[in-house]
Formats: C-alpha cells, structure tokens, sequence
C-alpha cells in the first residue's frame, strides 16, 4: 500500500507542469542592477536603479537618467527617454503613461494605446 502512495505522489509531482519567470532582477552590495536570464547573470547598470518590476520574460526600470528601459531578449533598450508618470507590469505586458499618452510593451513591441488616455488598469 506504501509503494501505492508513492506512485501516486510522483506521478503528480514529476507530471505537473511547472511555470516560471525566466528573468529576474537584483541589486548587489554596491547597489549595481543585475539580471538573471536563462542561466546567466548580467550586469545592466553600474548605477543606482530607482525602480524595476518584472515580468515573466522582461524587466522594466527606471535607471539614473529617469529613462524606462525595459530588458527583453537579451538586452535593455529605452522606451521612454523621460520618466513616465507611472508603469505597471503584468505577466506579459508593461504599461505606462507619460502625461495622457498610454503606451504599452508587448513581447518586443511597443505600441501607443492612447494619446488620451485619463485612467488604467493593468492585470
């Protein structure tokens, strides 16, 4: 009967699909910004990060010069070279308003949403 409930617990483990993020983001003891990503650690900034979130394949911040620069597929890039008023990140999606505008960074691509946009919700 052991043996039964043995097989039964390892088969749900070992069968279970397991999910997730493939990035990650960290500060070091000097307050360098690194990234985990697909097995190797890479060094983004040197300079203090004031902000980051992240996805599930991206990680967006704001670095020294108040830019948001998002890191998808293995390298940063700005998306918005002044610091937007505020950005939300979901498992896919970084949104974020500068002024009325709404823009949103999708798997490599970014696209305006809205030129007037009052109120948002990411999920």
């Amino acid at each position: 009967m052991l043996n039964f409930y043995l097989f039964i617990t390892s088969f749900f483990l070992f069968s279970a699909k397991l999910l997730s993020q493939n990035v990650a983001a960290y500060y070091d003891y000097k307050n360098y910004f690194f990234i985990f990503d697909k097995g190797e650690t890479k060094e983004l900034e040197y300079k203090e990060v004031f902000s980051f979130k992240t996805g599930k394949d991206f990680v967006a911040y704001i670095n020294t010069d108040n830019s948001l620069k998002i890191y998808y597929d293995g390298k940063a890039e700005v998306v918005e070279a002044a610091q937007p008023k505020n950005y939300e990140v979901s498992e896919n999606l970084c949104v974020w308003k500068m002024d009325k505008r709404l823009m949103v960074f999708d798997k490599g691509v970014t696209t305006k949403l809205s030129d007037w946009a009052a109120f948002y919700n990411v999920t």
